[in-house]
């Protein structure tokens, strides 16, 4: 992944996870938020895991199995979120996964107009703790 499909800064994190939507499968969640731009971003939250060397497997798979879906990315954030149940999960079981909570959190998004993370303004609706 190159690294202008690279969502970065805690800020942008926040402000998918508050203001995106969400899905879920198979110990994986994604949360998508439309970013106002003709590119993907993803960032990748592994969490649970205290060894980092799984940690850091965990965040290649996840790379690998989003690869092929940023092309129906294109304009949106995405933050995924996995945790020891999808480190136990084969690579084509993690996939899997992966593609189904991004399908779904795709045609929700498509059916509710959700506020743009491009500038972060979608952070002003958030408390100043999270900023």
């Amino acid at each position: 992944m190159i690294s202008r499909h690279r969502l970065r800064g805690r800020r942008r994190f926040a402000a998918t996870r508050a203001g995106g939507l969400r899905a879920s499968a198979a110990g994986v969640r994604v949360h998508v938020a439309g970013n106002g731009m003709d590119v993907a971003r993803v960032g990748f939250a592994p969490v649970g895991l205290r060894s980092s060397v799984r940690r850091n497997l965990l965040r290649r798979r996840l790379r690998e199995a989003v690869r092929p879906l940023l092309a129906s990315l294109a304009g949106h954030d995405a933050v995924i979120v996995a945790g020891s149940e999808a480190s136990e999960l084969s690579f084509e079981a993690l996939s899997a996964a992966v593609r189904t909570c991004i399908t779904r959190a795709l045609q929700r998004h498509d059916s509710v107009v959700a506020p743009s993370t491009r500038d972060n303004t979608v952070m002003a609706h958030l408390p100043r703790s999270n900023r």
